[in-house]
């Protein structure tokens, strides 16, 4: 998408430019992950983010000053250096929303319903991300006087993968919600037990809600007393209304983000038209003035 918002390949001499943005920037990102992933567990936010944001912009620096070193030599570090620094400008508030996601992970138990919803917030947050990158990357923004127009089929195709991703992702997130719901209608039916009872592992049906310690069971009491036990048949742990209410937040984010990224693609479906050439004498002074 970087390289369809800067178009490059409409110019010979960024011929080298796509190939260099796909080798260095996703290994600039890997390095990146890997190297703010300590903050996502730090207990205040603003240092947290304050970091995370100053790392994202330093590599944002030095991979565009790479990047213009291979393609141009060392006369292209400058130019690089400043394109990288400001697409990882353009790029900050979307990772403030992905690391927001990332930062909740980990409230709940792992693997209960809020659990899971945690962590589908955080693709959600990226595939949030690539549908709004659609608004730059493919509108045509500018015109080269030999009038090429390369194509921009890869970043067309990511929004509408992006847009799968997010209805995908919040369906994920309302049958959560909805077995949540039921199983809070089952509580009221159920009994409190200890959350560190072993005989609830034998439970033909355990719903952990992830919020909460406490524990329900339905359980059919045993027929007679000799060698005869009751059996528990199914088991809610959690608090039924703090993760209804967390669950129904993940479906609402998953329903703005759907009308988002939908709003993204269909705004730029249509390519616009190409622009008129330019006049002969600008396509032989055009490559004399680069």
């Amino acid at each position: 998408m970087i390289a369809d918002f800067f178009r490059v390949g409409a110019l010979q001499v960024d011929a080298g430019l796509r190939p260099a943005l796909l080798a260095v920037t996703p290994l600039f990102a890997l390095v990146l992950g890997l190297f703010i992933h300590p903050t996502t567990r730090w207990p205040r936010r603003a240092p947290a983010f304050l970091a995370a944001g100053a790392s994202v912009l330093t590599a944002g620096l030095a991979a565009g000053g790479l990047v213009g070193v291979l393609v141009w030599s060392r006369w292209g570090v400058g130019e690089g250096a400043a394109s990288g620094f400001w697409c990882a400008a353009a790029f900050l508030p979307a990772f403030a929303m992905i690391l927001a996601a990332v930062r909740r992970v980990g409230r709940a138990r792992r693997g209960s319903l809020v659990d899971r919803a945690d962590r589908r917030a955080v693709w959600l947050a990226v595939a949030t991300a690539v549908a709004l990158g659609t608004l730059a990357a493919l509108p045509d923004w500018t015109a080269f006087p030999t009038g090429i127009r390369p194509s921009l089929e890869v970043s067309r195709t990511l929004g509408l993968v992006a847009v799968a991703a997010i209805a995908a992702l919040a369906i994920g997130d309302a049958a959560g919600l909805v077995r949540a719901w039921l199983a809070s209608r089952d509580v009221r039916a159920m009994r409190p037990c200890a959350p560190d009872d072993p005989s609830l592992v034998w439970a033909r049906r355990y719903v952990d809600l992830g919020l909460g310690d406490e524990a329900r069971a339905s359980v059919l009491s045993a027929a007679g007393f000799y060698r005869e036990h009751d059996k528990v048949l199914s088991v809610v742990r959690g608090d039924p209304s703090a993760s209804r209410r967390a669950l129904a937040g993940a479906v609402a984010s998953g329903m703005v983000a759907l009308a988002i990224g939908a709003s993204c693609v269909l705004a730029t479906a249509a390519r616009p038209a190409l622009a008129t050439p330019a006049p002969q004498n600008a396509v032989t002074t055009a490559p004399a003035a680069k």
